[in-house]
């Protein structure tokens, strides 16, 4: 794992995870502490300055499963399985990434060409509906989704996901096109044949 804001040790803890891969036997990898990034070169991932970076733990894994979370974003608009693989990228070009809000949607769908998980899982019992992706945002709210998503499709899965937001949210029209398929995320992954044609 390796959040944006903070120390990835601190979020181990805070949420458990520590405690659970403890008990389970499992590894917990910081990929801020790792220096086995791969270089993926700007002609296949021309919306990132000098190409992008990705850990080689996960692009050699026989499996991954990714674990995203329910939440409006107020700069990719959703977090869903798409997304979530933005925290797999190396922490300095992901500062530039998220810098530039218009290219955020394409650096998605980019690293989802290289990134592919077996299985992409939120839980969603509690979501963040409004003004995500904290609840530490001025005029942000969580709200009760009930809701578990599971799929191999990661495409489907934020198609989904995002019809759920958008009748949740206060603000659908934050939530990009009113055809969830046509988001950013979905439609530019979809260029790239990740997922549902």
């Amino acid at each position: 794992d390796s959040p944006f804001w903070g120390d990835t040790s601190d979020v181990f803890e805070a949420t458990g995870l520590r405690a659970a891969a403890v008990a389970a036997g499992i590894e917990l990898i910081d990929f801020r502490d790792r220096d086995d990034w791969v270089e993926i070169p700007t002609a296949e991932a021309p919306d990132w300055e000098d190409g992008m970076l990705l850990p080689a733990t996960m692009l050699d894994a026989d499996h991954v499963i990714n674990l995203p979370a329910l939440k409006t974003h107020f700069i990719a608009t959703v977090t869903l399985a798409l997304k979530l693989q933005i925290g797999a990228t190396e922490p300095e070009c992901r500062r530039w990434a998220l810098a530039n809000h218009e290219r955020v949607a394409p650096q998605i769908a980019q690293i989802n060409a290289h990134l592919t998980p077996s299985l992409s899982l939120t839980e969603g019992f509690l979501g963040c509906i409004n003004g995500g992706p904290t609840a530490s945002i001025p005029g942000s709210e969580e709200g009760d989704v009930g809701l578990v998503l599971a799929s191999r499709d990661r495409i489907a899965h934020d198609v989904v996901g995002t019809a759920v937001l958008r009748q949740l949210t206060a603000e659908p029209g934050l939530l990009g096109p009113a055809t969830p398929r046509d988001g950013p995320h979905a439609a530019d992954a979809a260029a790239l044949a990740r997922g549902i044609p």
